[in-house]
Formats: C-alpha cells, sequence, structure tokens
C-alpha cells in the first residue's frame, strides 16, 4: 500500500534559524517509547477517523532515538526503533528540514514488492523536487538512514529538523513522531533544535 500523509508545515519556523554561534554539527534525541499513537483506515487504506488512540504495547515504527548531522555534503538523518519490520501493507517515514533559504519534505515510502523503499521530495507545497536522496532502511538493526545532499537546501549553514515514522497494518495507522511524546494526529512536526554546520 502507498500511502502519504498531506503535510501542512510551519513556514514562519524559518525566522527562528539564524545562527547565533558556532556549535557541533550533530545533534541527537532520544525520543519515550511506548509513545505511539493510531487512527483507524479504511480498506483503501485511508484515514476514516483522525480520533487517535495510544498504542503503548506497540514496537513496530515506535521511533527509540534520532541523530542529525549537517555535513559537509549532506544532511543525514539516523532514526533508531524499538522494532522496525515488514507489514501487510507498509510504511512511511517523513522528513521535514528547515533552512533559512528552503523547507523540505522528504517522504520515504516502503511497502510489499519494495520494502527497500522509495524516496522523495516536495517543497511545503507539495511540489516534487528533483534531488538524489539516498537512504537505508535497516530491518534488522532497526534503524532508517537517510542522506540528502546540502545542494537542494541551498548548502545551509543551520538546519531544524522533523521526523515521523508511519506503520500501516491491518485496520489501523500506527505513528510516532520522533520529538513529540504522543499526541493526537496531526501533519505538524516538532522540530529539532538547530543543527549548524
Amino acid at each position: 500500500m502507498k500511502f502519504v500523509r498531506s503535510a501542512v508545515v510551519v513556514a514562519a519556523a524559518a525566522v527562528a534559524l539564524v545562527p547565533t554561534a558556532a556549535q557541533a554539527a550533530g545533534s541527537s534525541h532520544s525520543d519515550a517509547v511506548g509513545d505511539q499513537h493510531s487512527v483507524a483506515v479504511d480498506a483503501a487504506g485511508h484515514v476514516s477517523d483522525t480520533t487517535s488512540t495510544l498504542e503503548p504495547a506497540s514496537t513496530n515504527g515506535d521511533i527509540t532515538s534520532i541523530r542529525v548531522v549537517n555535513g559537509s555534503r549532506v544532511v543525514k538523518v539516523v532514526t533508531r526503533y524499538r522494532d522496525l519490520a515488514t507489514t501487510d501493507r507498509g510504511l512511511l517515514h517523513e522528513l521535514q528540514i528547515l533552512s533559512p533559504n528552503r523547507n523540505r519534505l522528504v517522504y520515504l515510502q516502503a511497502y510489499p514488492g519494495r520494502w527497500g523503499g522509495k524516496a522523495t521530495m516536495r517543497t511545503a507545497h507539495g511540489k516534487r523536487v528533483s534531488c538524489s536522496v539516498r537512504h537505508r532502511i535497516d530491518y534488522a538493526r532497526n534503524t532508517i538512514v537517510v542522506k540528502v545532499p546540502r545542494s537542494c537546501l541551498e548548502r545551509p549553514r543551520v538546519v531544524k529538523v522533523g521526523a515521523a515514522t508511519l506503520v500501516a497494518a491491518g485496520s489501523k495507522i500506527f505513528y510516532d513522531d520522533a520529538y513529540r511524546v504522543g499526541g493526537e494526529w496531526t501533519d505538524k512536526f516538532v522540530l529539532s533544535p538547530k543543527v549548524f554546520r
């Protein structure tokens, strides 16, 4: 199953990205475990009710940590999970990368027949962006790595990153935001601290 959650992003957050002092090129964050929520989906995979339910026993797609590195050539995002496994329907890993000049969304979809995943980049308004995004989904190590060339982001000195993973299984979509503890179904990401180059 292929699915993309429509993203509503806060462009005003870019104002907060003006660098103040040189910092390390990486930022790590530990996410609470057992904070996944779920929403119901119909047979076609569309969300039928946005009322969310806490799913503390669910482990597949439950984010444990995220690391963002604003490197010399790529912005690298490593997300780790309690468990990461294939399902009957698929998964979607979403990133928002915000810099002073760019607001980009990366969608990494994996589904039956393509569990290695396919990545695309879009603007905040949904327009597709030509960019060679590299990725690796490691189900054995419960890890997703995404690398976005800095040239696709106008080589920013500073970025903020938001991330969420959605796992479709049976009649539910389970979701977890890397920087949010629980919460309702929403298209808005909680963003990382500033990550300087």
